[in-house]
């Protein structure tokens, strides 16, 4: 796993390797890097206001994602800078706070995961400026699953190849809910499903080879050791006889 984004469980391992090594062919995304690498070196992290002004809406911005504030910590999400229909949520955690904390009235997770629910929607985005991730409301364990980008290391290190995955995850067309109201997203954890079931019918199968080719294996050893055991009688019989 690229250290660049880590997956709890969110997709399966191998359906996420093989879309997120896709290649983006879109030409924006070298002058994205550079123009979010800039805002970073400008930043203000003195307060959460300061944080969200200056470096938060300038990624979303250029993401192409259009934004208005819901609260202090939360902005909705739309598809674009028109701002016509609202279709996800990205909660910010204040400077100097811990993305993982569970506290009580600092769960980031549940924060997120509460207010996708109240607008309902399945899909948001939690961040403190230097961790991305992206939540699902519909998970068995909710909190507790979910990607998660370090973009603070991919423009530290001038990492495009890591910064694709970013730009491939953290973008508008995949919180759009199309006619049959799926987004991407959904589409995305559908396509993962089948690979694990795939992978694990193909396991079972080769469990099930396994367990024949021992039995055969077995049955085999057992014959030619009857074998052996007739061809030596016969023999020795044959010899017994020229003796006698």
């Amino acid at each position: 796993m690229n250290r660049s984004y880590r997956n709890e469980y969110l997709f399966s391992e191998i359906y996420l390797e093989s879309i997120t090594q896709q290649p983006i062919t879109d030409e924006n995304l070298r002058a994205s890097f550079q123009t979010i690498k800039e805002w970073r070196e400008f930043a203000d992290k003195t307060s959460l206001e300061q944080w969200i002004t200056t470096y938060i809406e300038p990624v979303l911005d250029t993401l192409g994602f259009g934004h208005h504030k819901d609260s202090e910590e939360l902005l909705v999400l739309f598809p674009d800078v028109d701002k016509s229909q609202p279709m996800s949520l990205c909660y910010v955690v204040p400077p100097g706070e811990d993305i993982n904390c569970t506290l009580k009235g600092k769960h980031w997770a549940e924060k997120i995961i509460r207010n996708l629910r109240k607008h309902n929607f399945q899909w948001g985005i939690l961040t403190d400026g230097l961790y991305w991730r992206i939540y699902h409301t519909k998970e068995p364990t909710p909190y507790e699953t979910y990607v998660e980008i370090n973009l603070e290391t991919i423009l530290s290190s001038q990492d495009y190849a890591a910064f694709q995955i970013f730009y491939f995850f953290f973008r508008p067309g995949n919180f759009t809910r199309g006619e049959n109201g799926k987004c991407k997203f959904d589409i995305y954890k559908e396509e993962s499903a089948k690979t694990t079931e795939y992978i694990e019918e193909n396991l079972r199968a080769l469990s099930r080879l396994k367990v024949l080719f021992r039995i055969l294996s077995d049955f085999i050893m057992k014959v030619e050791l009857k074998v052996i055991l007739m061809i030596s009688g016969f023999v020795f019989r044959i010899s017994l006889q020229k003796l006698t």
